[in-house]
């Protein structure tokens, strides 16, 4: 069963609305030695950014991907 949601579509000249698969991902925030990273699938470790961050702390980053019909 693939999830499906609302996302915004363009066909031809006129704009609208049409419902769309997604996949999603979280990715939960871990501290190492020198920060706070979050572990890609390949097992790189990826920093979290300032925009990544409440109040100071890092939150969980939430990845979306369309998938085509």
């Amino acid at each position: 069963m693939v999830p499906d949601g609302v996302s915004s579509a363009v066909r031809g000249e006129r704009e609208g609305w049409r419902r769309s698969p997604f996949r999603g991902k979280f990715r939960q925030p871990f501290e190492v030695d020198h920060g706070v990273v979050y572990k890609e699938d390949s097992g790189d470790l990826v920093w979290v950014l300032a925009n990544e961050r409440a109040l100071g702390h890092p939150t969980v980053r939430l990845e979306i991907t369309f998938v085509d019909d």
